[in-house]
């Protein structure tokens, strides 16, 4: 059943906006509760932490990529792909290449979490709700490559059509969608109101902050194809 779900999702559909961002990988922190009875509340432990420092580099390379390919906003209720590689940073050579299990910190939901919020900030997308197709990879690698790759796009419905013939009630529904308006780069226009916005690191406000150090650094970021490590 996975595979007939899998089947064809994966591929995006466009443009695909790739990031590259390197150093200590950090995950989303937990907030906490302080104080007693009806004084207790929850305080953030993202301010000032090397988890914010993190997010701040995080946001400041996806802005550079958007900025260099003039990403396209994606419209709220188009589904969206994002892979991500996460390399941790090991001395031990043994271990290069290998898997990497949590161990006790950096889960993957925190991970992409922080990823996903930054996405959202900068104008990626609208909503992280509208990652339908996920895919996650956590290895440990040397030192010097510790980081992570992204990529997101709009990815097809590939997924559904893959289930509705595992259920055998696929002609049924084919015949529907004939009726119905035809999908496409129509439908982020029309989930985005009809009106495409282009956002670059001049509209990604406070929250997606950082990026102007680094575009005045040179750096350059490429919208294509999946790495083959993804394929």
């Amino acid at each position: 059943m996975i595979a007939e779900a899998w089947g064809g999702v994966e591929r995006f559909v466009g443009a695909v906006l790739r990031v590259e961002v390197s150093g200590v990988v950090r995950p989303q922190p937990r907030p906490r509760m302080v104080g007693q009875g009806k004084a207790r509340r929850v305080v953030s432990t993202l301010r000032d932490s090397p988890a914010a420092r993190w997010k701040r580099r995080v946001s400041a390379e996806v802005s550079v990529a958007m900025h260099a390919t003039g990403w396209e906003t994606v419209g709220r209720g188009v589904p969206v792909g994002m892979r991500m590689l996460v390399v941790f940073g090991t001395k031990t050579p043994e271990r290069w290449g290998r898997l990497r299990t949590a161990v006790r910190r950096a889960d993957f939901d925190n991970v992409a979490k922080l990823v996903a919020d930054v996405l959202v900030a900068c104008g990626v997308m609208e909503d992280d709700g509208q990652v339908a197709a996920p895919r996650m990879l956590h290895v440990w690698g040397p030192p010097e490559r510790a980081g992570i790759v992204v990529e997101v796009g709009e990815v097809s419905g590939g997924v559904v059509d893959g289930l509705l013939a595992a259920w055998g009630v696929r002609g049924a529904v084919e015949s529907d969608r004939r009726r119905a308006a035809p999908a496409g780069r129509s439908a982020r226009a029309r989930a985005a109101g009809g009106v495409g916005r282009v956002v670059g690191a001049g509209d990604a406000g406070g929250a997606c902050g950082g990026a102007e150090g680094v575009l005045a650094g040179g750096r350059d970021s490429a919208v294509g194809r999946a790495p083959a490590w993804l394929e």
